[in-house]
């Protein structure tokens, strides 16, 4: 289970990094774009969610 957890928050971390890259390749004005916004937000959101899943220390 811990392999799924860390494999599942590598990928969204690299569709994060995709994301910051195409953004600094075509310039900003994405930024305006809601969904590169809300799917990198939520890429993030479960990065940092399968992260604390990975080093949370069992009761």
């Amino acid at each position: 289970m811990r392999a799924y957890v860390a494999i599942t928050g590598i990928t969204f971390a690299l569709i994060v990094v995709a994301h910051i890259a195409r953004i600094m390749a075509e310039g900003t004005g994405l930024l305006s774009d809601p969904t590169i916004i809300l799917t990198s937000a939520l890429a993030l959101c479960l990065a940092v969610w399968s992260a604390f899943l990975l080093f949370k220390r069992p009761h």
